[in-house]
Order: structure tokens, then C-alpha cells, then sequence
């Protein structure tokens, strides 16, 4: 995450924090990942915003994702594949995803955690 974060600190101010803890399951970490890099891409090719908040929470039973920027919103926005594919990601380990664009994108994602995940 530091790798993908690094290149922001230009463009904007990044508040992070990471909670979760090495013994995540790969694929759910993998897939986590990538729906951190779809957010920084949508960030850097689409919002005009100058902060972003990026949390990765562990909690007892589920993973939170929190994701807010204070880029303005427009009509030509893009809601396209990036954030379906970010969707699919969550659904497929049982999570939910919830975006307003109030004053910029807000990303809410909870995934529960499995007994037993093997990929």
C-alpha cells in the first residue's frame, strides 16, 4: 500500500491507516489490493480533490475499507467498470459497498470474515 500512496503525496494530502492484520486469507488480501489501486487510479485520472482518507480496518467479524477524497463531483464522472469490478471483489467474499458522491467520493466496504477461506 505504501507503493501505491507514495505517488499521491504529490498531487494530494493522504491520511492512511492499516489495521489488518499478515494473517488475512492471500486471495481476500489480493483482492483487497486491488480495490485500493482502483481507487487511487479513479483519484489520480478523474478528481480534482486535494485530500484522501484511506482506512483498512480489521475488526472481530468483518474488514472495513473506508475511502473519502474532496474532489468535485460532476455529471461526466465515470461509473463504469473500475467500480463494477470493485463491486464483484466485494460480493464475491460476502462484503457490501456503499458510494455517495456528496462533496466528493465516499467508499464504505464491509466484508465479513469466514471460519475457514481457503482460496
Amino acid at each position: 500500500m505504501d507503493e501505491i500512496l507514495h505517488p499521491l503525496e504529490k498531487k494530494a494530502q493522504v491520511n492512511y491507516q492499516n489495521t489488518i492484520s499478515d494473517e488475512i486469507p492471500i486471495g481476500l488480501k489480493y483482492d483487497i489490493l486491488t480495490i485500493c489501486k482502483e481507487m487511487i487510479t479513479n483519484f489520480v485520472k478523474y478528481s480534482n480533490g486535494k485530500s484522501i482518507h484511506l482506512f483498512l480496518l480489521e475488526q472481530k467479524s468483518y474488514y472495513t475499507i473506508q475511502y473519502k477524497d474532496n474532489g468535485t463531483i460532476t455529471s461526466e464522472t465515470p461509473n463504469g467498470m473500475g467500480l463494477t469490478m470493485m463491486k464483484d471483489l466485494v460480493e464475491k467474499h460476502k462484503g457490501a459497498m456503499t458510494l455517495q458522491t456528496t462533496n466528493g467520493y465516499d467508499i464504505f466496504i464491509r466484508i465479513p470474515k469466514q471460519e475457514e477461506h481457503h482460496d
